[in-house]
């Protein structure tokens, strides 16, 4: 169960599909990045290098110096979160561990493989038990030899499999592209309607100074003092939309770069099944 203290930790799941696009553009190997491929990424936040080494430790839940696509997300967000401005968590939020996943590498069983393996089965099971001990299998059982042989990654139907996948891809990346286009747009009309906000405050406050060096008054100077703390906080608010426009921005050029990449695996894949 989720604590109130826990809350703020969460990790949407606009935020986790931004992450997860992000983790695949780093060209992670078995599903995994090192801390040399990400230290780029992670420097680029300009967050004290202390500090990234405690956001690493904590995103490394299993503590094998490696992120997957999981702890990957947790590094982010973490990111993310101290550039508000705010402290990081002294140990990981419960919110936040990653929920154990199943082995990627594990092939799928398919329904004629499935079909052998009965096969045997039935063939071991003389007294229809509904099991098979160890004294009932003699010698080796010749499954290895009936399945299907595996597809090889180099053959045309490889091939069309990598191309379905690049095709799955894409299609993620151009949904993940689309959303951060249209908040994109949206931090875009905040930061103009904020900066207009300050130009405004600016001009006032001006003109207050000029009214203050003619009259004088301690009620005027109450009012300058006060007009200046606004125009500190209006400034504050509109870093901040500047910064998250930086940021949408560099998400959008990181996931077109990969969308890039997948293109020209794509067409050198096509042209190899076509020889």
């Amino acid at each position: 169960m989720t604590s109130e203290s826990d809350v703020a930790w969460i990790i949407t799941g606009e935020e986790r599909t931004q992450y997860d696009a992000l983790f695949y553009s780093q060209n992670p190997v078995d599903g995994l990045l090192t801390g040399e491929k990400v230290k780029g990424l992670f420097l680029r936040s300009n967050i004290p290098a202390h500090l990234l080494s405690k956001i690493w430790r904590l995103s490394d839940v299993n503590h094998d110096n490696l992120l997957d696509v999981g702890e990957f997300a947790i590094a982010m967000h973490l990111i993310h979160y101290h550039l508000r401005g705010k402290d990081l968590p002294s140990s990981l939020p419960q919110c936040l561990v990653p929920e154990p996943q199943p082995l990627n590498n594990v092939s799928v069983m398919t329904e004629k493989e499935r079909e052998i393996y009965r096969q045997v089965f039935e063939k071991q099971n003389k007294d229809s038990t509904g099991y098979i001990t160890g004294n009932q299998i003699n010698g080796s059982l010749p499954v290895l030899s009936l399945l299907p042989p595996k597809v090889s990654s180099n053959s045309i139907e490889g091939k069309q499999r990598k191309i379905a996948e690049i095709e799955i891809k894409k299609q993620k990346l151009s949904t993940v592209r689309e959303k951060c286009r249209i908040e994109l747009e949206k931090e875009i009309k905040k930061t103009e309607l904020e900066r207009e906000k300050v130009r405004v405050r600016k001009r006032r406050l001006e003109a207050q100074k000029d009214q203050w060096y003619e009259e004088g008054t301690i009620k005027q100077l109450s009012s300058i003092e006060q007009e200046e703390k606004l125009l500190k906080n209006d400034l504050q608010n509109l870093e901040q939309l500047e910064d998250c426009v930086k940021k949408l921005t560099t998400e959008i050029d990181t996931i077109l770069q990969e969308a890039a990449r997948l293109n020209l695996e794509e067409k050198r894949l096509l042209h190899e099944k076509h020889f």
